[in-house]
């Protein structure tokens, strides 16, 4: 960076420079492309900085009408860790069985007894979703004085994707952790409260007057993609390829999947909820909801939990007491 020094200001300057066209200005691509440049490099900055990176709506994964190996990715909008944004503009369709295939080996592993362990048969598999882009729309390149077996072309679009892959491993450090508990060791009501029930003054200092200000996110991951969800393939004996068709039961779109915090997304989640008038940490601690995906039993248990916690009516407090009595008189 450069600094500029004067005797009331120091100044200093990042990397983002716009281009000055001025009139006799000797245009070459190279200006065309600092310009678009500049622009893609401010939208991601925004991107990352003001909404973070995860899914923004939609890419649901669903089983196909009648089960099958094939699974199909809802339409969506996604943002990654460096602001790319990964739009997917129609349901896509993509064939595990021809996935696996291509990148399996054909052979039987020795020593697998078929039907010994049901859970041994069973092969989870990420479902991650990248953007990526292509050159594309080529056009003749002009040079003048050049033959017409000399003429060349180039591309003269570059088209945004994406990318879906199958993976085996998540970094934890792409995962939503759940918000913590009351009882948790790192919870400050705890945490920094001595043994004979002081508070630690320089740690809460610190809690309050540090540990509060908001860092600018670092890198997601050591990889950028976004995470979709999780699907449980129940492999037949013995083999590392062919599975059972896929149903709705074995997917389970929560797991490791991070969201966007827009407005629109917690508009959606308090309509559903909004009769149960929940508190703003059991709607956004929505990490915790991937177990619901397991097994009935234990979407009720967390339906009770989260949705329809029971709790029992605090007592009143004088000012509250004395509120009421203040109500019920004018309306005497």
């Amino acid at each position: 960076m450069n600094n500029k020094n004067s005797k009331n200001k120091d100044c200093s300057y990042n990397n983002f420079k716009r281009t000055r066209y001025f009139h006799g200005m000797l245009m070459t691509d190279r200006d065309f492309r600092d310009e678009q440049q500049y622009h893609i490099d401010k939208r991601k900055l925004l991107n990352k900085m003001l909404h973070g990176w995860g899914v923004v709506c939609g890419l649901e994964i669903k089983p196909t009408p009648t089960p099958s190996s094939t699974i199909v990715i809802k339409q969506g909008l996604a943002l990654d860790c460096k602001g790319n944004e990964i739009y997917v503009t129609e349901e896509y369709s993509l064939n595990i069985d021809k996935i696996l295939k291509s990148g399996s080996s054909p052979k039987i592993p020795a020593g697998v007894c078929p039907g010994t362990d049901t859970q041994t048969n069973v092969k989870k598999k990420y479902i991650i979703i990248r953007y990526d882009e292509r050159y594309t729309d080529q056009v003749p390149i002009y040079a003048p004085g050049g033959g017409c077996e000399e003429k060349a072309c180039e591309s003269s679009r570059i088209r945004e994707g994406y990318c879906i892959e199958l993976v085996d491993e998540i970094n934890q450090k792409c995962c939503p952790t759940p918000l913590r508990n009351p009882d948790d060791n790192d919870n400050p009501c705890t945490k920094y409260k001595k043994s004979e029930g002081e508070m630690d003054q320089e740690a809460i200092r610190t809690f309050l007057c540090e540990d509060f200000l908001m860092p600018c996110p670092g890198d997601c991951c050591d990889d950028a993609y976004v995470v979709l969800g999780l699907i449980s393939l129940n492999m037949k004996d013995g083999s590392d390829t062919e599975f059972d068709p896929i149903e709705s039961s074995m997917i389970n779109n929560w797991e490791c999947r991070k969201y966007v915090m827009s407005f629109a997304l917690l508009q959606h989640w308090m309509r559903l909820l909004a009769p149960q008038k929940l508190p703003i940490e059991y709607i956004v601690d929505y990490p915790r909801w991937k177990d619901s995906c397991v097994n009935a039993e234990t979407a009720v248990n967390i339906f009770k939990a989260y949705i329809c916690p029971e709790t029992t009516p605090q007592a009143k407090t004088e000012k509250e007491i004395a509120k009421e009595k203040t109500r019920s008189t004018k309306k005497n």
